[in-house]
């Protein structure tokens, strides 16, 4: 092998990472342009001690497509015993200002309207059980990042 071939063999590692960064660098952080970051996004928990069977846990996830479309995700953890147990996750959409979200549970419906309120985040939820005999219930809890 000549001394131009092993130049050009070792150049081009070099070339092939140069071209990368030439070309895909101005794409990295493209998504961010055209969604940025909400601040809703994030672990979430509750201020308080929940009772049973209520909300602990929030986590709220965020995607931006490339051509700018947001996509949400809530997946959401309730006080059972011996742990949490979750109720799921479920797609979210932003109406007038609030994440709303609907978890099909084996027992019931449970949607969640979530608003920001300063660093904290408000959390209201309404229970319709499956069978007639129990009443639906509302409650709304105060949530916190997740530290």
């Amino acid at each position: 092998m000549n001394p131009v071939e092993n130049e050009d063999r070792a150049l081009r590692p070099f070339m092939v990472l140069s071209f990368c960064l030439a070309f895909l660098w101005p794409l990295a952080g493209r998504a961010d342009t055209v969604c940025p970051e909400p601040r809703e996004a994030g672990h979430w928990e509750v201020s308080e001690k929940a009772q049973l069977g209520e909300l602990t846990k929030l986590e709220v996830r965020h995607d931006c497509t490339e051509t700018g479309k947001e996509v949400w995700h809530i997946r959401a953890l309730a006080s059972c015993h011996p742990r949490d147990c979750t109720w799921g996750v479920a797609a979210a959409h932003l109406l007038k200002g609030r994440l709303v979200a609907v978890f099909e549970t084996f027992t019931a419906e449970r949607w969640i309207s979530l608003r920001l309120d300063g660093d904290s985040l408000n959390a209201d939820v309404y229970i319709k059980p499956h069978n007639g005999k129990r009443k639906p219930t509302r409650y709304s809890r105060q949530m916190v990042r997740d530290r």
